[in-house]
């Protein structure tokens, strides 16, 4: 079954030698206007996709601050969704996800002053496809795929921040695989210091990392695979 729950995304930097590993939330957040459907009830779904919408079903258009969230694992980071609701002005706040229910509405809705929170299920090409669900997605001021624990906050300038309990790991490779090919295990040593890590612990108030334009030249340490084990 397709999930677009804890996705691992890699984002490639212009060197080709710098990567980072996380486990997925994506953009922006939100807040809430008053009108007569804005009081914390569900509301009727607008679209064939919606599971359910609560707030407010008139669209707002607000403005954003531009901002990604990377967050994956397990509890749900009260603060990473604060900042995203920040972050967004208030607005419409939506979930994709391919499987589940309306399960984050209300916590989503009292972290913060939101117009609404929708979630669709996208559990095919032809509903991905529909129109609507492209319409409704770009009328959003926050979009949410399902995550976790640990919370990765890109600001607009390209500072990062971490947020929550746990690790995020940032990898830069050295070199290239000294065994790479189909049928064989991978051997990646170069020395045991294949690809450099540098791990930040998230906290309540985001931990800050370091900006995209200057990764750290020091390493935390060294992880390297040989015979198709992966030593860290």
């Amino acid at each position: 079954m397709t999930k677009l729950a804890d996705v691992l995304l890699t984002f490639e930097f212009k060197d080709m030698n710098r990567v980072l590993l996380l486990i997925s939330v994506v953009w922006l957040g939100s807040g809430c206007e008053s009108s007569s459907d804005c009081c914390g009830q569900p509301s009727t779904p607008r679209i064939a996709t919606s599971l359910g919408i609560i707030g407010s079903v008139e669209d707002v258009e607000t403005t954003t601050q531009t901002g990604f969230l990377l967050m994956g694992g397990s509890t749900d980071v009260d603060a990473a969704f604060q900042w995203m609701i920040e972050a967004s002005g208030g607005g419409d706040f939506v979930i994709l996800r391919a499987s589940g229910s309306t399960s984050y509405h209300e916590y989503i809705f009292g972290l913060g002053r939101i117009n609404s929170v929708e979630t669709l299920l996208i559990d095919s090409r032809s509903k991905a496809e529909l129109k609507e669900t492209g319409d409704r997605i770009r009328q959003a001021e926050a979009v949410f795929i399902a995550g976790g624990e640990t919370a990765l906050c890109i600001l607009a300038n390209g500072d990062l921040r971490v947020f929550g309990v746990n690790y995020v790991h940032f990898l830069q490779s050295a070199g290239s695989p000294e065994v790479c090919e189909p049928g064989q295990k991978l051997s990646w040593s170069n020395q045991q210091q294949a690809i450099q890590v540098n791990s930040i612990r998230g906290s309540v108030s985001g931990t800050p990392a370091f900006n995209m334009a200057s990764w750290p030249t020091t390493a935390d340490g060294y992880w390297s695979v040989v015979n198709g084990v992966l030593n860290k």
